[in-house]
């Protein structure tokens, strides 16, 4: 088992224990858990600290070659790559300052060489950073994702994951990272909560589905023969549409002041542009030119009438019955990971409701981070969903969001122009991303939405 590999299996043994410690949380266990549930946990974390053990000893040869690394490099001229075989050369561990002073050295070059620091030069050379290419070696995530593509992304997550490399460190300083994905996640959730896979192409990725709840076995007599009743199978499949931030134009004079974080405000202004889209289209898209929203994917759960100005009457126990009909209507297999999805402006309107007891729905997190809870399930705000109760409207979703697949086609790019606006002294940036998203539904409905009627 080769690190990767290593690191790979500690990160699943870790989510299924996690998983486990959740859901007897949510059921209110404490530490009376199910015999069968503490013995999984406990050999899933016999077997992350036996993985723990030889992973130290990679980690350790690995801090080893990092030292002699930097004493080749001593002995090497000060722009000299040092080579560990015929034609690859070795680089270093990148700092992040390292890696900031790469940034403004290949944005800097876009528009005006010649105000090109030497040791933000440097720094480019020693990571290997090509400062005449168009595209800077750009690599984010801090989502984990399924990836169908092992090789690219586990060769980042080694990277995100290890504090020495030798296959180069960090290309972009983590400011970047965590600003574009701060940026995409913030906007609506959908990023945050659903399943999210990346591919190495585009091609059409499919996700067969099957529905087995209504079939049943059967009691035979003696000398009967069996029934055959086969299994029905479905599919779902994603595409995969071009997104664009649209560009930024950035003055030469903002690049040469090494008094801004270029690489906090590019992440942060490409990643909202596309964060706003991705968020719009996963929540409310109609699956022609654009992906399937969960928000028209979703199972309807119809109130009945009178329910068009709202959910209810909280004091005769109407809109607290309504809100069971649109629980349990998702099934209870999908319950265990469930959440409620609404606009802020709805969630204005449930925090004033109660039961038939007057007891608040709405229960605000006492603890920092935390979501709120209504009935006591986990709220995700999402403002891209309508705010505005009318006949037919659907303004919350309950079930469980991990069920929503969004694929996402290797990583984001971001480009630069040179020549374009070089008459107003500025260079543009944009970034570009593949995506697509659909619900896996085998029939059950794993997503209900409320639907209001007059």
């Amino acid at each position: 088992m080769n690190y990767q590999e290593i690191v790979d299996r500690i990160g699943k043994l870790s989510e299924e224990s996690a998983a486990i410690l959740k859901r007897n949380h949510e059921e209110g266990r404490g530490d009376e858990w199910r015999s069968e549930d503490t013995a999984k946990f406990d050999q899933l974390h016999a077997e992350i600290r036996k993985l723990g053990e030889v992973k130290k000893r990679h980690d350790a040869q690995q801090a080893v070659e990092a030292e002699l690394g930097k004493v080749e490099e001593r002995k090497s001229e000060p722009n000299e790559v040092r080579k560990t075989g015929a034609s690859e050369p070795r680089q270093k561990q990148a700092s992040n300052e390292d890696a900031e002073a790469a940034l403004r050295a290949w944005m800097l070059a876009r528009c005006q060489s010649s105000q090109i620091r030497p040791e933000w030069r440097n720094s480019a050379i020693k990571l290997g950073v090509d400062l005449n290419s168009e595209q800077f070696p750009f690599k984010m995530t801090s989502i984990a994702p399924r990836s169908s593509r092992s090789e690219d992304m586990d060769k980042w997550e080694t990277r995100a994951l290890t504090t020495t490399t030798t296959a180069g460190g960090y290309l972009i300083s983590s400011e970047m990272n965590r600003a574009l994905e701060e940026a995409r996640l913030f906007y609506g959730g959908m990023m945050e909560v659903a399943t999210v896979i990346r591919t190495d192409t585009g091609a059409t990725l499919p996700f067969p589905t099957f529905n087995g709840t209504a079939t049943k076995g059967r009691i035979l007599g003696i000398n009967t023969q069996v029934t055959a009743t086969d299994p029905a199978f479905g599919v779902m499949n994603l595409s995969a549409f071009k997104y664009s931030s649209d560009m930024v134009l950035v003055p030469e004079e903002l690049l040469q002041d090494s008094g801004i974080n270029m690489s906090e405000f590019l992440g942060r202004a490409l990643g909202e542009r596309i964060g706003r889209i991705l968020n719009e289209h996963f929540t409310t898209g109609t699956g022609t030119t654009q992906p399937w929203g969960v928000v028209p994917r979703a199972t309807a759960v119809n109130l009945g009438t009178g329910t068009a100005a709202g959910f209810g009457s909280s004091t005769d126990g109407t809109a607290y019955r309504n809100f069971l009909k649109l629980i349990h209507g998702v099934d209870i297999a999908y319950r265990r990971n469930a959440a409620i999805m609404m606009n802020d402006g709805v969630l204005q309107v449930l925090a004033g409701l109660t039961d038939a007891e007057g007891r608040p729905l709405w229960t605000p997190s006492v603890v920092a981070g935390a979501p709120d809870r209504f009935m006591g399930y986990r709220i995700i705000i999402n403002n891209d969903m309508t705010a505005t109760f009318a006949n037919n409207a659907r303004t919350m979703l309950f079930g469980d969001f991990s069920k929503y697949y969004i694929r996402e086609v290797r990583d984001i790019a971001i480009l630069s122009s040179r020549e374009r606006f070089i008459d107003f002294h500025q260079t543009a940036f944009l970034a570009f991303g593949r995506y697509d998203g659909d619900l896996l539904n085998a029939g059950t409905g794993p997503i209900k939405a409320v639907v209001h009627q007059t």
